[in-house]
């Protein structure tokens, strides 16, 4: 059943914590799939984020697309769901729920034809990771053993031993073979400078380096395909470390998202622009507070 977010409006919002809505020190892309900043909204009570797309051309009315995202947050600002709707090109909707026990997560995600499931659970310099199909949908935490199953689409995945703040997990198939090896690199911050993925049986290699400002903001992201730099994206920030605008370079193509700001400081909207056809996504950010903010 698709949820539809309530918004709600309590007059002037006063924000509780320094920094914004989306994680300036988190590699992210905003556009897909942004980190948000889970201490600002538990601190301004935001509990839901609505978002929906128009596009626009030179010399054209706005149109509304087929398309949002919507979030939703507990009160410590974890998420708790994110439905994806992408009927524009004809695509089923795809959804996220995910369910938290202690420092463990469960991340669940809706396909065309069966349910993938990732449990992550941290433990000091080692984490457990596990990949898994369903049956169905449960509708708690607890029922997460009794849907499990081993299909085609199972993974395993193996934590290798740790280097400090630097983890690797090997990925193997249902057949218990590997054929994938991510890397991340973590600096002394505590802040990802490096993700890599080495395919086990071509030798082959994709890599993302991220770069920071004094200010410890994301300012670069690169692409790597092996020893070629196939795409730079370059972010920019205000003093109050709000994101002002990304701009990516990838492969042949080239995007200008613009974020715009309400009285209230927070994301009103953002315009992305394609440089090569001059076409923009408008897409507007909407709010939902929990009664106790």
């Amino acid at each position: 059943m698709r949820k539809l977010l309530l918004i709600l409006s309590f007059g002037p919002v006063f924000l509780l914590s320094k920094g914004q809505i989306i994680d300036p020190s988190s590699p992210q892309d905003f556009h897909s799939n942004p980190v948000f900043n889970a201490n600002f909204l538990a601190a301004n009570g935001i509990v839901g984020i609505q978002i929906d797309y128009h596009t626009k051309r030179d010399g054209s009315p706005m149109v509304p697309r087929s398309e949002s995202d919507a979030y939703d947050f507990d009160t410590t600002g974890r998420p708790t769901s994110h439905l994806r709707i992408r009927q524009f090109v004809g695509a089923p909707d795809t959804s996220l729920t995910f369910f938290w026990a202690s420092d463990c997560y469960t991340a669940i995600e809706r396909h065309s034809r069966y349910l993938a499931a990732t449990r992550t659970c941290p433990d000091g310099d080692q984490s457990r990771v596990e990949k898994f199909t369903l049956s169905r949908w449960p509708s708690k935490e607890e029922d997460l053993k009794e849907y499990r199953l081993t299909e085609l689409f199972s993974e395993q995945v193996k934590t290798e031993p740790s280097n400090g703040l630097n983890h690797t997990y090997t990925y193997s198939n249902n057949l218990g073979l590997p054929y994938k090896r991510m890397r991340y690199i973590q600096n002394e911050a505590g802040y990802q400078v490096a993700e890599i993925t080495e395919w086990v049986v071509s030798g082959e290699t994709a890599e993302k380096r991220f770069f920071y400002d004094r200010m410890g903001r994301l300012e670069t992201i690169e692409h790597w395909s092996g020893k070629e730099k196939t795409g730079t994206f370059t972010l920019k920030w205000d003093g109050a470390s709000n994101l002002l605008s990304i701009e990516e370079q990838d492969r042949g193509k080239h995007f200008l998202t613009e974020i715009v700001y309400g009285s209230d400081a927070l994301i009103h909207s953002y315009i992305r622009i394609n440089r090569e056809t001059n076409e923009m996504i408008i897409a507007r950010f909407r709010y939902q507070y929990s009664l106790k903010s």
